[in-house]
């Protein structure tokens, strides 16, 4: 996802962070800043073998991953 949003910022998308005050130009470090930030403009949509399709948040999958890790 990172790679996806630092084509986006290569190709003139606006970065969702201030990485001016951050110093940052490289899109890559500025997409991983955004991320870092909660701030990726992303939705992951899983389809069921039912039909129905799930949307997550980049953020909820971080919540899943850590519940995830507490487990092990």
């Amino acid at each position: 996802m990172v790679a996806i949003r630092a084509k986006q910022l290569a190709m003139g998308a606006a970065p969702l962070i201030d990485a001016r005050a951050m110093g940052l130009q490289d899109p890559i470090q500025i997409a991983i800043e955004e991320f870092k930030a909660g701030k990726l403009p992303f939705i992951v949509v899983r389809s069921l073998p039912n039909g129905k399709k799930i949307e997550y948040t980049i953020d909820e999958l971080k919540k899943i991953e850590e519940s995830l890790e507490s487990l092990m």
